[in-house]
């Protein structure tokens, strides 16, 4: 089916069950990237993104058409993750205030280099992708929300203040101050600013002696990236060698997959629904 999201919306709203399975399907991945976003935990995110996929089923009798429903959907996302229980990623918590300060960035006299054997890159990747994670998780979850949503969604100033519910310039002000915040972050990151003293070679070399940084033991650089997801791992770490804004770096985070778990418990509850059954 070519039929566009919102013409999607419309049929699955007036019970056409094809269209809603087409409208899930369509959805799924976005909604559980976003919620791995603002959660930094693969478990966390398909907990919570199972909910919203649910909200939104349900809810999708009252969409109006008011607003686009990449917007809809995103409001009905959004009012859940401001106010779901904190993910164990947030429960160690990470302040920004001593990522700016800390002393422990760690450099490194071997640099990155495609050559690595391909275990290393794996690992290497896990921690660009942790480090990602923990920038994110210095935000409060408002914050975090408006950067995720305006910096790597790239969605505009009158969609993020209908999804918060604010004026525009309310919506680009917490933008901008969460923009800030990260910014000063990665002052000392190798993809923004080559010459800086962290670097994710060295960073992923003393997780391995340490003990932290497994094969093992990944949580996102094995994960099961997203259809639309066309890069693969080794022209993913080439490209962020290459970045040079923060923008940059954080849209290149992978899409990944929603996992089969979740996808076959939405579809149980998407057939439950159609039996009249909830």
């Amino acid at each position: 089916m070519n039929a566009s999201i919102e013409d999607l919306a419309q049929a699955a709203k007036q019970g056409d069950r094809l269209a809603l399975g087409e409208l899930v399907g369509r959805i799924q991945d976005r909604i559980y990237g976003l919620a791995l976003k603002m959660l930094g935990h693969p478990q966390d995110a398909e907990d919570e993104a199972q909910e919203i996929l649910i909200k939104i089923i349900t809810a999708l009798s009252g969409f109006r058409g008011e607003s686009s429903f990449q917007t809809w959907m995103y409001r009905i996302a959004s009012n859940h993750l401001l106010t779901s229980r904190a993910s164990r990623a947030e429960k160690i918590g990470f302040p920004l205030e001593q990522a700016e300060n800390q002393g422990r960035v760690l450099e490194s006299d071997a640099p990155w280099a495609p050559s690595v054997d391909p275990e290393t890159r794996l690992l290497v990747e896990e921690v660009r992708l942790r480090c990602l994670q923990a920038m994110l998780l210095c935000l409060n979850r408002k914050d975090r929300l408006a950067f995720v949503l305006g910096e790597v969604f790239e969605v505009t100033g009158r969609e993020g203040a209908e999804i918060f519910d604010v004026t525009p310039a309310a919506f680009r002000k917490r933008l901008s101050r969460a923009r800030d915040r990260v910014a000063g972050f990665m002052k000392n990151c190798e993809l923004v600013r080559p010459s800086a003293p962290c670097r994710c070679a060295g960073v992923a070399l003393d997780g391995m002696a340490a003990g932290w940084l497994k094969p093992g033991g990944l949580l996102f650089a094995d994960k099961r990236r997203a259809a639309s997801e066309t890069r693969s791992m080794e022209s993913l770490l080439d490209q962020w060698d290459q970045m040079k804004t923060m923008a940059e770096v954080f849209r290149s985070y992978p899409e990944y997959s929603a996992p089969d778990s979740f996808v076959s418990l939405v579809k149980d509850y998407m057939k439950r629904v159609e039996s009249g059954i909830k």
